[in-house]
């Protein structure tokens, strides 16, 4: 499921799924307190410069990857201007580009979030 929500496709995505032992977050399963998380931290990049902090860390894994930005882009169905974008704070960043985003760049979606979340 979480890879359906990460690619919007069903296939590939964020690889962070697995199952929980019942503790932790309000009692429930890893995958609710992971989507609880990413939830509440896209609610909060509506508000004004959160969304320049998520481009700074996309920018910042972009800069530390060897591939080309059409490359990264292609493999969400996007092209290269669009990624661009995103990493210049000129466009925001939809949760299943963001998710899909960070497993291709092989950054911590979790940990991203919550620089977000202080950058407010």
């Amino acid at each position: 499921m979480i890879g359906v929500l990460a690619s919007g496709r069903g296939g590939g995505g964020f690889s962070g799924s697995g199952g929980g032992d019942g503790e932790g977050c309000l009692g429930s399963s890893f995958i609710f307190c992971l989507l609880y998380e990413i939830a509440l931290a896209f609610l909060v990049m509506s508000i004004e410069g959160c969304n320049e902090a998520a481009a700074r860390i996309l920018s910042e894994a972009l800069e530390n990857d060897d591939r080309s930005h059409d490359e990264i882009a292609g493999a969400l169905g996007h092209d290269g201007p669009w990624l661009g974008k995103i990493a210049r704070g000129e466009r925001r960043v939809r949760l299943c580009d963001f998710l899909a985003l960070a497993d291709i760049l092989g950054f911590d979606p979790i940990e991203a979030i919550r620089k977000i979340r202080k950058a407010r």
